[in-house]
């Protein structure tokens, strides 16, 4: 597991080098599993829709 982990993060590194824009620019969540905000504890279909 540790060896996959540290696979995916010299990925991300390689990734974010290559595309040459700061790391801020991007939101890494669905490679790192951090999120940068929580989400809401009951999801629907149409929580993304505009009200």
């Amino acid at each position: 597991m540790m060896i996959k982990v540290m696979k995916i993060c010299s990925c991300i590194k390689i990734m974010i080098r290559v595309i040459g824009l700061n790391r801020d620019c991007f939101c890494l969540a669905c490679y790192t599993g951090k999120y940068p905000i929580e989400p809401q504890e009951t999801i629907d279909k149409f929580c993304m829709e505009m009200k």
